[in-house]
């Protein structure tokens, strides 16, 4: 018997072995909490932003009508496409920027064609009009990446109107290995031109810049 652990001291071992256990394992959600790594009671309500539907509890990748969105609508309402009642939209996602501008991504459904709009705290960044749904997803997952990090500066554009007084927007933007040159003329939504250097863009650029139907202002 000198071999052998007296009952109630195994007893006692194993119920200390047991609380150092649930010790351990609050420890360690605890600090899991602490850096962000698990969801706590606290972290489960979710701050209330301005990139979510109208109605709350409602899943902001649902496609829903452009009213259902207000911060979207706002910014595209006065177009004709978007103005389709057959328009459907959805967040795709929403992240903080690299300047800490909360960025969201949205695509605008209208039978085969979407729209990408890319929206960084109350402005529109980017919108762009593809043949399908698919390259709309593929290129919010490229800028999903590329909002987290600082984008090689590109000039910020031109505005104006014809003389009819339909705006104008001529504008390079700088994407990972190439550089779109975008003409909007009466409507948000661009023609897109891609260049392999921001020279050739604006070079381009120029050319339309003294286009009859553009006019400075």
């Amino acid at each position: 018997m000198d071999g052998l652990v007296a009952w109630p001291e195994l007893q006692m071992m194993r119920e200390r072995l047991v609380w150092l256990s649930r010790s351990g394992v609050a420890w360690t959600r605890a600090v899991r909490a602490r850096l962000g790594l698990i969801s706590t009671e606290a972290r489960s309500v979710r701050s209330v932003s301005h990139f979510d539907p109208l109605s709350r509890g409602i899943d902001p990748r649902t496609p829903l009508p452009l009213s259902a969105f207000p911060i979207v609508r706002s910014l595209v309402a006065d177009d004709v496409w978007f103005a389709d009642p057959h328009v459907r939209v959805q967040r795709m996602w929403q992240r903080d920027g690299w300047d800490g501008q909360a960025c969201a991504y949205f695509i605008a459904r209208r039978a085969e064609s979407a729209a990408g709009l890319l929206i960084r705290g109350l402005e529109l960044e980017y919108c762009r009009l593809y043949p399908s749904y698919t390259l709309s997803a593929v290129d919010g997952l490229f800028w999903y990446r590329d909002v987290a990090v600082p984008q090689e500066p590109a000039p910020q554009g031109w505005r104006g109107a014809d003389e009819r007084g339909r705006p104008w927007m001529i504008r390079v933007i700088a994407r990972p290995r190439r550089w779109e040159l975008h003409l909007a003329h009466g409507s948000i939504l661009p023609q897109v031109c891609s260049f392999s250097s921001q020279e050739e863009a604006l070079g381009y650029a120029e050319i339309f810049m003294r286009s009859p139907l553009t006019t400075r202002q």
